[in-house]
C-alpha cells in the first residue's frame, strides 16, 4: 500500500524530521505526497534498520553504506542453467543540492542558507549544476567542507585551501568580516575613517612643504625674480615704483623662508 510521512512517521515511531533526513538519504523526493511498497521496502526501511541496528550514527553515514550495498547488488547474475539474470536493486540517481543541505544540515547540527551553500560550494572547487544533480565526488566534498567550517570553525580561505583552490585576498576580507562580530565592526569602521583623516592631513603637509621647497628653489636659482620682472613689464607704467617696492619686498620675503 502507499505511505505518507505520517504513515511512515508512526509506523517506524520517528519525528516528521526524522522521516525527512530518511527520505533524502533515500534520494527520495519529499514534495512526493505518497511512497510505494518498494521504495519503503528497499530503501526507507533499511536506512531505518542501520539506526536500529547501531550500524550508523549519521544520515551521512547511512546513505553512503545503502549505495555500497546497491552498488554491490547492482550487476546482474546468471546461474549455471542459463536462467534469466537476478534483478538488482537500482542504483540512487545524483543527489540534488536540496538533498545534500538537508544531509549536511544534519551533519552539522545547522540549517545552511542557500547563500552558504555557494561559498562552500566554492570553495570546495565545485559550481551550482544547472541540472541541480551531484555525483557522489561532489557530495563527499561538500559535505567535507560544511564539516569543516560549520563544526570545526574553519574559515573558508582554509577551507578553499585545503581543496586545493586559489584564494584571492578580497574573499579573504570578505570570509574575515563574517567572522567578526559587530561591535568589532564598528571599530574597524571607526579605524578606518581616523585613518582616512590622518592620511588627508599628511596630504596636505606634503603639498604644503612641496611648495615652500619649489619656491624656495625658484628665488635660488633667479627664475622667481626673473618671472616678477616679466610681469611688472606687462603692467602699466603708472604702477611701475609701486609694483618694483612690492617685487623688492617678496624677494626679501623668500630669502628669509625656514631652510633658506
Amino acid at each position: 500500500m502507499p505511505y505518507t510521512r505520517e504513515n511512515l512517521a508512526n509506523l517506524y515511531n520517528i519525528t516528521s524530521e526524522d522521516v525527512d533526513h530518511t527520505l533524502l538519504a533515500c534520494n527520495l523526493p519529499l514534495e512526493q505526497p505518497e511512497y510505494s511498497d518498494e521504495e519503503i521496502e528497499e530503501c526507507f526501511k533499511v536506512i531505518r534498520s542501520y539506526f536500529d541496528e547501531g550500524k550508523v550514527e549519521s544520515y551521512e553515514t547511512a546513505m553512503n553504506l545503502l549505495k555500497q550495498e546497491l552498488s554491490s547488488q547492482g550487476q546482474p547474475e546468471t546461474n549455471d542453467k542459463g536462467k534469466k539474470p537476478v534483478k538488482g536493486k537500482k542504483t540512487p540517481s545524483p543527489m540534488t543540492l536540496s538533498q545534500i543541505l538537508a544531509i549536511a544540515s544534519e551533519q552539522v547540527g545547522n540549517r545552511i542558507s542557500l547563500i552558504k551553500a555557494g561559498q562552500l560550494l566554492e570553495a570546495c572547487g565545485l559550481s551550482e549544476r544547472e541540472d541541480d544533480s551531484y555525483p557522489d565526488e561532489a557530495v563527499a566534498c561538500f559535505l567535507e567542507a560544511c564539516d569543516m567550517h560549520m563544526r570545526l570553525g574553519k574559515p573558508l580561505a582554509e577551507v578553499a585551501v585545503h581543496f586545493d583552490v586559489p584564494v584571492d585576498s578580497h574573499s579573504e576580507v570578505v570570509d574575515l568580516l563574517e567572522q567578526m562580530s559587530g561591535n568589532q565592526i564598528e571599530e574597524l569602521k571607526a579605524s578606518l575613517i581616523q585613518a582616512k583623516q590622518q592620511q588627508n592631513q599628511q596630504f596636505i603637509e606634503a603639498f604644503h612643504r612641496m611648495t615652500i621647497q619649489k619656491l624656495r628653489q625658484k628665488a635660488e636659482s633667479g627664475e622667481l625674480q626673473a618671472e616678477l620682472q616679466q610681469e611688472w613689464s606687462t603692467r602699466p607704467m603708472g604702477n611701475g615704483f609701486n609694483l618694483l617696492a612690492q617685487v623688492e619686498a617678496r624677494m626679501e620675503n623668500q630669502k628669509r623662508l625656514p631652510g633658506s
